[in-house]
């Protein structure tokens, strides 16, 4: 099945590549990995894997919590640029790029956040579907719940993300190593079509070689939004300000590594499935399950985020101790 899906990744690939370098998608236009892959009639695993090709070629640019861009330049520029200065952004990647020295670059990086920053003003909400009858399976995590270790710690989590139903979001690939210790939280800006509903997240180390491993997760049911002494039902289409305790973690991002959340709204058995209709989830049946509509944004005045306790390098400063400092020590 792997092998299938790759395939498929391989010639969803080469048809969004012929598309950009033909001049059919054109510099600066958005792609959307759920676009993309509704269009072409499949899950967001291949989708996801064609957008990492080309941003290794330099064609594809991605910001987080707001999207891909295709590129400014063509393929041989991007990969040039890409080996010297790391494929930023679409505006830096020129001619003159490899020739910049660090104040030039710096100016042109702040011109291009501000660009970024206009852009994501109008960023249209990410979107799935969440099915009871359908949920996310459990594939790691803080958990004791039978099933041995498939279900608990560290485990490859790639599966679940080829679902249509999980939500990525990536960042570049770490230049230097990052340290994460301590609480986690993601506050989101979501609407459901339901009275009442579940989002989850996910911190996700993702290594070189394309190995998703999950760190810590954690789960909120929407009714309990304002404190689990208060049951309030949603208004249904109506964002909301939400916060989703991961509990914490402890983790070294090495370079080449990146950092990747998870976004969904299920993660069975080990929590139980909400069915969406707002009753009582635990005498809930197998009629009461409802299909509900998620949104999740990330624009200028509804942004979605991740807290992360990032612990800066330290310094150890080792000197010589003479055989007469050790032993009075």
């Amino acid at each position: 099945m792997a092998v299938q899906k790759s395939s498929y990744a391989e010639d969803i690939y080469h048809q969004l590549r012929d598309d950009i370098l033909s001049g059919q998608i054109r510099p600066g236009d958005r792609l959307a990995e759920t676009e993309v892959a509704q269009r072409m009639g499949t899950s967001q695993g291949p989708v996801r894997e064609a957008f990492t090709r080309l941003r290794e070629q330099g064609l594809l640019i991605s910001f987080p919590h707001r999207g891909s861009y295709v590129s400014e330049i063509s393929e041989e520029e991007a990969r040039h640029a890409y080996a010297v200065r790391g494929a930023i952004e679409p505006l830096a990647m020129q001619h003159a790029l490899p020739l910049m020295g660090d104040a030039e670059f710096e100016q042109l990086e702040t011109q291009i956040r501000a660009m970024e920053a206009a852009a994501h003003e109008d960023e249209p909400p990410d979107e799935f579907l969440y099915d009871p009858r359908d949920p996310v399976p459990t594939v790691g995590g803080q958990t004791l719940i039978p099933g041995g270790g498939f279900f608990a710690g560290p485990r490859d989590r790639r599966a679940v993300e080829w679902r249509p139903d999980v939500l990525c979001y990536s960042s570049g690939i770490l230049q230097e190593a990052l340290e994460i210790t301590g609480p986690v939280t993601a506050t989101l800006h979501v609407a459901s079509s339901a009275p009442d509903t579940d989002f989850t997240a996910a911190l996700i180390d993702v290594y070189p070689d394309g190995r998703a491993v999950g760190l810590t997760d954690g789960i909120l049911r929407l009714r309990y939004r304002d404190g689990f002494d208060r049951a309030q039902l949603l208004e249904p289409g109506r964002p909301y300000e939400i916060e989703i305790d991961l509990v914490a973690t402890s983790n070294l991002f090495r370079a080449g590594h990146r950092l990747r959340i998870e976004i969904s709204s299920s993660n069975f058995p080990r929590f139980d499935r909400n069915p969406n209709n707002g009753g009582v989830v635990a005498l809930a049946t197998e009629s009461d399950m409802q299909v509900a509509q998620q949104r999740v944004f990330h624009d200028a005045a509804r942004p979605s985020f991740v807290t992360l306790p990032v612990i800066p390098p330290t310094r150890v400063v080792l000197s010589a101790e003479s055989p007469e400092e050790q032993t009075s020590s």
